[in-house]
């Protein structure tokens, strides 16, 4: 199993399970870092908010939607609640 480069699985350790013939690599888990670094900008939820149209809005891609989530534990990505604030982190570069 290879974890492409960029993926946010990309440092996460790949091991191999072994049971009898059937052989399956798995990744281990990954670690989040909860900390909300400067920058950061707060977003107030509408009711026609997505968190992929979230992403977009302030990346210009949908596809850092889990960024914005594990910046904000406790957030559904199917039932963000109206009202409620998101932190929008900067996305790391390197």
């Amino acid at each position: 199993m290879s974890v492409f480069e960029g993926s946010r699985y990309e440092k996460v350790f790949v091991y191999t399970r072994r049971l009898r013939n059937f052989v399956r690599n798995t990744l281990t888990f990954r670690e989040i870092d909860r900390a909300v670094p400067d920058g950061s900008i707060l977003h107030t939820v509408t009711e026609t908010d997505r968190i992929d149209n979230i992403s977009y809005q302030y990346y210009g891609t949908p596809d850092y939607w889990w960024y914005i989530l594990d910046k904000n534990p406790g957030f559904d990505a199917l039932e963000l609640p109206v009202g409620k604030q998101l932190w929008i982190p900067p996305i790391p570069q390197g």
